[in-house]
């Protein structure tokens, strides 16, 4: 599914993978890119920021985003899991990924 600019779900997917799968031991500077961005649900509501991603280690890849709501939502309204103050989110539930995270739901 693509939105505007951004890039499929599973062409990020795949960008993410082979750069884990290339990246340097303590190489973090492509997360660090990542961190902040906007994350919005399918209206475009803004839900929050992205706070970190979980990492398969298993397979390299993104199992979870883990998302600081903004101040006007109700974590615990949304229908995903609370960890350490931040939403954890399945990466089945992203849409596209761009310059804003935009979420199936």
């Amino acid at each position: 599914m693509r939105h505007g600019n951004d890039v499929s779900t599973e062409t990020v997917k795949s960008f993410l993978c082979r750069r884990i799968a290339k990246a340097k031991p303590m190489t973090s500077s492509f997360g660090q890119e990542m961190l902040g961005r906007v994350v919005q649900d399918k209206k475009g509501k803004e839900l929050g920021k992205l706070a970190d991603l979980v990492i398969d280690v298993a397979n390299g890849e993104i199992s979870e985003l883990l998302i600081r709501c903004a101040e006007h939502i109700d974590a615990s309204r949304l229908p995903f899991p609370l960890k350490d103050g931040s939403v954890a989110i399945p990466s089945t539930e992203v849409s596209s990924f761009g310059h804003v995270i935009m979420l199936k739901i």
